[in-house]
């Protein structure tokens, strides 16, 4: 339920060093393991799998996983035409109704 939710993952992440360096050996042994089976929560064999089943991996490995929490909002950039509409909401005003610059 959406009450029970703490975070939403939007595609950001930062690491640490010591943070890489575990993740390379898990996806060693990840890929040892799992290179034609599932793995993880989304069921895909690990060549094809989501950065959010490396998220779970990480989790359920004990590792130290955390949120950032922002209060200005956000705007996603997927295509082109994502940026080219930000640029139009920039220049008329309305990017004001979703982030705070």
């Amino acid at each position: 339920m959406l009450k029970d939710i703490d975070a939403r993952y939007v595609g950001l992440l930062k690491f640490i060093r010591k943070g890489l360096s575990r993740i390379l050996k898990m996806m060693e042994e990840a890929h040892e393991k799992y290179w034609d089976k599932p793995w993880q929560q989304s069921g895909k064999i690990v060549q094809k799998a989501y950065m959010t089943d490396l998220l779970n991996a990480l989790i359920e490995a004990g590792e130290a996983v955390r949120a950032e929490k922002f209060q200005n909002g956000w705007i996603e950039f997927d295509t082109n035409e994502d940026y080219e509409n930000a640029c139009e909401w920039v220049k008329d005003g309305s990017i004001r109704q979703v982030i705070k610059l």
